[in-house]
């Protein structure tokens, strides 16, 4: 149908309604950006994923850490300084 559509024909000349000819137009320019963004989503998803499998210990043991600064992880810890609110800009713009 979408090449037919494409070539000229119009829907009354393939028996379609307007609506399905728009559909097909519409599908056709909407799928292959779905389908690049998807993959693009996918990867994401994929990459988190794996960061998480090689880094899972360290989170743990980043969290264990939080409630008891007795314990001892297998690995040393990565601390990380996160700005406080008070030295955040934005939060101390007078609106």
């Amino acid at each position: 149908i979408w090449r037919s559509l494409d070539r000229g024909y119009t829907p009354k000349d393939l028996g379609i309604s307007l609506t399905k000819a728009f559909r097909v137009k519409l599908k056709e320019k909407i799928l292959p950006s779905f389908k690049k963004d998807f993959e693009k989503v996918t990867g994401n998803i994929k990459d988190v994923f794996e960061k998480w499998k090689n880094n899972s210990s360290h989170f743990v043991d980043h969290f264990i850490h939080q409630f008891d600064r007795d314990y001892k992880p297998a690995k040393p810890l990565i601390l990380v300084n996160f700005p406080n609110k008070e030295d955040d800009d934005v939060s101390n713009f007078d609106y």
